[in-house]
């Protein structure tokens, strides 16, 4: 697709809270937006780290698989409201129809 541009809701304090789409109650600028997809055909992507602020799903959804060989994923569970968790749930049947193979980082102990 033509490079666009979307909406982001500016957070109030960090910018792990900026978010696209209009959210009621923040400041919002238009920025410049790609399709995720294009941008792996013409730089020949094979991995991807995505870390997408709770738009990980909305990606998951439709990329382009093909090309892809390995997928580094953080999963937001505080900015993607999901009480049954059916995003990830569905997320990661994707990759495993899509033949990745899912491992799970060790959760870090607390330095108390």
């Amino acid at each position: 697709g033509t490079p666009g541009e979307v909406e982001l809701g500016l957070g109030r304090t960090f910018s792990y809270t900026h978010k696209v789409g209009y959210t009621r109650g923040r400041e919002h600028i238009r920025v410049p937006s790609h399709n995720v997809n294009d941008l792996v055909m013409a730089h020949g992507v094979s991995r991807i780290k995505l870390d997408a602020e709770g738009s990980e799903f909305d990606i998951l959804r439709n990329l382009n698989y093909q090309p892809i060989r390995e997928i580094i994923l953080e999963w937001h569970f505080t900015l993607v409201p999901d009480p049954t968790w059916s995003h990830l749930q569905n997320a990661l049947e994707r990759l495993k129809i899509e033949g990745f193979e899912i491992l799970r980082a060790p959760k870090e102990k607390s330095k108390a």
